[in-house]
């Protein structure tokens, strides 16, 4: 079968105030073979990796929703006819699925890693958040007192890594989600560090997220892994989990000399 030319424009998804998700909408050239039966579509997060797939039927237009913001997405599409035989895939094409224009103030900051209260962090830890739905930046304040001083101010990521820590010692950190609308403060959060000497883990995954292509390192190291070929579960014995297929399903983790 013939391959296909692929085109890519961006559209937002109307959302209720309660949900945070963005559409692509593709559009690719018909093939005219007398037997084609249809069209697979195939997407991921990485160039040249398409962990989701659907069938388009004959259709040559389709909006891909529910997508992650600020993610670039990577998509690839190919024709099948009647007697299952696919085409070369189409020339690869990205978009950034992007937010609205927001109409509400950002929902509260939340999913603090470490968990507030932790004991025996790491001093070396990473702060991560959960990203507020309609948040634009956040402010992030960190400190030993109570309140925290804002240390960082309008940075889009959801991660914050504190200059070196002192073992041992309780710190503060609390953040705000802003956007055109306004700003939204979370909870004041707490962690302890680890006293010198001791064990802490080199990384620890609670699989919670229960979608998307990586997983948070609930130690606070930062150690995030990328999860391939693998589905989310909320079955999971504490919480969510990661079903493994037993052979192209995993986790990768970034090498490092800690592990």
């Amino acid at each position: 079968m013939k391959s296909l030319q692929l085109l890519i424009c961006l559209a937002f998804l109307s959302v209720a105030a309660t949900t945070h998700a963005d559409t692509i909408n593709l559009s690719w050239n018909p093939n005219t073979e007398a037997d084609l039966a249809g069209y697979a579509v195939s997407y991921g997060t990485q160039p040249g990796v398409y962990v989701s797939s659907f069938d388009s039927g004959k259709n040559t237009s389709q909006a891909v929703s529910n997508l992650a913001n600020g993610t670039r997405y990577y998509f690839v599409v190919k024709a099948y006819n009647t007697s299952g035989t696919y085409s070369l895939a189409s020339v690869e094409v990205s978009g950034v699925a992007a937010d609205p224009v927001p109409t509400l103030p950002p929902t509260v900051p939340a999913g603090p890693l470490p968990a507030s209260g932790s004991a025996a962090v790491s001093p070396a830890v990473v702060l991560n958040w959960t990203a507020s739905a309609y948040a634009a930046s956040y402010d992030v304040a960190f400190g030993k007192t109570n309140p925290p001083a804002v240390v960082s101010s309008s940075q889009t990521a959801t991660t914050y890594q504190p200059a070196a820590l002192t073992a041992g010692t309780t710190y503060y950190w609390q953040i705000v989600a802003k956007n055109a609308k306004g700003s939204t403060s979370g909870p004041v959060w707490s962690f302890t560090t680890a006293v010198a000497g001791t064990v802490v883990p080199v990384a620890e995954y609670s699989f919670n997220e229960g979608t998307g292509t990586t997983t948070i390192d609930a130690s606070g190291s930062g150690r995030t892994g990328a999860v391939s070929n693998a589905t989310w579960s909320t079955a999971g014995k504490n919480g969510g989990a990661l079903s493994f297929n037993g052979s192209t399903s995993r986790v990768t983790v970034a090498d490092a000399a800690a592990l």
